[in-house]
């Protein structure tokens, strides 16, 4: 177990590849539905993203062309959330449980990933309006295949956090999950100032 621990991305991009072949037609179909996702493959990669080996992932978030699946499907939901003693997913929804009361109708997700918190968010708010970035466009290809499924719109953009590009004062809420981590001191300062700016008076 502690040599799968520091090699699990290894593991779970083997594994995809032995059963790709029957996995690949299914996601293919799950990239058409409802969610849209906007692709900047012009965007300059901010220095704390390219090259880092996220998670003990060799080549980061864009480093196999299915890692978004690899990272979202076999290594949360199939290997860490059967050996986390508790229920990981759970963690998101009892963040989302804590917002004060109010209406939450246009959210916007910092960090989006594999989409793990925004379908917390679409569970916890079903009427919501859901938008989420990430600079990743391979991350946010598994976040549409898991909205798609389930017949939800999201709007996901390929941008860092710390600069959206989107009009300022739209959201009810803006939110992240485990994302700050990732990031150096200065993306954070801009990421906080980017979730003020796209906040609505008053929203969260």
């Amino acid at each position: 177990r502690p040599a799968v621990a520091v090699r699990h991305g290894q593991a779970a991009t083997d594994a995809f590849e032995e059963i790709q072949a029957e996995l690949l037609p299914r996601m293919a179909r799950l990239q058409s539905g409802p969610t849209t996702l906007q692709r900047r493959p012009d965007l300059r990669m901010p220095d704390y993203f390219a090259g880092v080996d996220f998670h003990r992932t060799k080549g980061g978030w864009d480093g196999h062309p299915h890692q978004g699946f690899i990272h979202g499907e076999i290594i949360h939901k199939r290997y860490v959330a059967r050996n986390y003693p508790g229920d990981i997913f759970a963690q998101r929804r009892q963040v989302l449980g804590e917002l004060p009361d109010g209406e939450y109708r246009r959210i916007f997700e910092m960090g989006t990933s594999a989409g793990h918190f925004t379908q917390a968010i679409a569970e916890t708010f079903p009427e919501a309006e859901i938008s989420g970035c990430d600079v990743s466009a391979i991350m946010l290809e598994q976040a549409q295949r898991t909205a798609n499924e389930r017949g939800w719109a999201w709007r996901l953009l390929q941008v860092p956090a710390e600069e959206t590009g989107l009009p300022g004062g739209g959201f009810d809420l803006v939110c992240s999950f485990t994302l700050m981590h990732e990031l150096p001191a200065r993306a954070i300062l801009g990421i906080f100032r980017e979730a003020f700016r796209l906040l609505r008076p008053g929203g969260q």
